[in-house]
This record gives structure tokens, sequence and C-alpha cells, in this order.
């Protein structure tokens, strides 16, 4: 009987100090799919009020940045952070993340001249 009772204290003595050291484990957090698709669905939302109300490519084409930048701010949420690339040259800076999603567009050019503009629109979570 004393050699159960003793089994049964280390069989015990296992759990606690298990259950001990399982809560000093560092948490990796892995990202989930869906926080890509919400990062691509508030880029490509900004993106499509610009276009539809005429202002991305009045932005693009007269390279006015600041306003674009400004405008942006409004409409992407204050939790994701984002930069712009208009042919593959940064125009807005704003840091960067190791886990960016991007959102190209394309347009075609101005009314009268035909002029194909790549524009990409990187996003992260902020920190």
């Amino acid at each position: 009987m004393k050699g159960y009772l003793k089994t049964i204290e280390a069989v015990i003595a296992i759990v606690m100090v298990s259950a001990v050291l399982i809560q000093f484990q560092p948490r990796c957090s892995v990202p989930s799919e869906w926080d890509s698709v919400t990062l691509q669905s508030k880029a490509e939302s900004a993106i499509m009020v610009l276009y539809y109300t005429g202002e991305l490519r009045d932005y693009v084409y007269r390279a006015d940045y600041n306003t674009l930048n400004f405008t942006l701010n409004q409409l992407i949420p204050a939790y994701v952070a984002y930069n712009v690339r208009i042919n593959d040259t940064v125009v807005i800076n704003n840091g960067g993340s190791d886990r960016k999603e991007s959102v190209p567009f394309f347009l075609s050019g101005t009314n009268n001249t035909y002029s194909p503009t790549k524009l990409e629109l990187e996003v992260w979570f902020k920190d």
C-alpha cells in the first residue's frame, strides 16, 4: 500500500510542476489568414472610394501626394499603417512591417493621354 501512495504522490507532483511550467511558456502569436483579408479589404475600400470619386487619378497624375496621404488617413482606420508606391517608387512612406499586405491598382492615364500607372497600397497593423 505504501508503494501506491508514493506513486500517486509522484504523479500529483508531476502534474503540479507541469501546470506551473506551462504558465511560464512564451506565447507566440500566429497571424491568421483573417488578418490578411481584413487588411486587404480596408486597402481596397480606400482605393475604390478615391477611384470612384475621381480623386485618385487627380492625386496620382498631379503628383499631389500630400493630399493623397491626408485623404488616405481619413479613409483607413487608425490601427492600420500604410505606404504608397507608384510605379515601384515609394511616394508615401510611413515605416514598415514584416507582415505587409499589398493591394495593386492600375490607372490607364488622364483624359487625353494613355499613361499606364501602377499604384500599390501596402498596409499592415500598427504595433
